[in-house]
């Protein structure tokens, strides 16, 4: 028996009115919408975590980029598992690519930047130079992320992570001189 003669057909004329009366009269208008994408817009799943990570990459398949994209999603895998979210935006994203930018005023990439919510009202922000030296030494990216991590879950504050960030004793187990990379590293409250 065929099911389909049971129910009516819905005539092409009629799947077109629906679809016109769904859309908004001003054609710019549905572009906007469209184009609109926040931070929180990004997050998948959206289950909760204790931090939120998003890596700024140029997508232009660079070997560093590769690398260090490789080394944040493995510690967020094996490591940090639930308790982080991670987000890689390529510069070819443009409009991820374009909210994260201008959030977090980046210029430079590959840029790291890390809150405490999807919001991510407030953050830390790493910039390119710090990451590269990092990357140095095999397992430092990781080590810098789990020790960051471990302050999270310590109830540690961003304004705690920036006056700890701020004495040697924080970068001498890294194999990073603080004084060299004093301002590779900024948070915004």
């Amino acid at each position: 028996m065929n099911q389909h003669r049971n129910t009516p057909a819905i005539r092409r004329e009629s799947k077109a009115a629906v679809v016109q009366c769904q859309l908004p009269h001003d054609p710019g208008h549905l572009d906007a919408q469209v184009r609109t994408v926040d931070i929180d817009d990004l997050w998948v799943p959206r289950e909760a975590a204790l931090t939120y990570w998003i890596l700024m990459l140029t997508g232009v398949n660079q070997t560093d980029e590769t690398q260090l994209a490789g080394d944040l999603l493995a510690w967020q895998a094996f490591f940090a598992k639930d308790s982080a979210r991670v987000l890689c935006v390529q510069s070819s994203e443009r409009d991820p690519f374009r909210c994260c930018s201008s959030r977090f005023e980046v210029h430079d990439c590959p840029t790291l930047v890390m809150g405490y919510s999807p919001h991510m009202k407030s953050y830390l922000k790493i910039e390119p130079n710090l990451l590269r030296a990092l990357r140095v030494q095999s397992g430092e990216v990781q080590r810098f992320l789990a020790r960051i991590h471990a302050l999270a879950e310590n109830g540690r504050s961003l304004e705690d992570l920036q006056q700890l960030m701020a004495a040697d004793a924080f970068w001498r187990g890294l194999k990073v001189v603080y004084k060299e990379i004093k301002g590779l590293i900024s948070i915004k409250l």
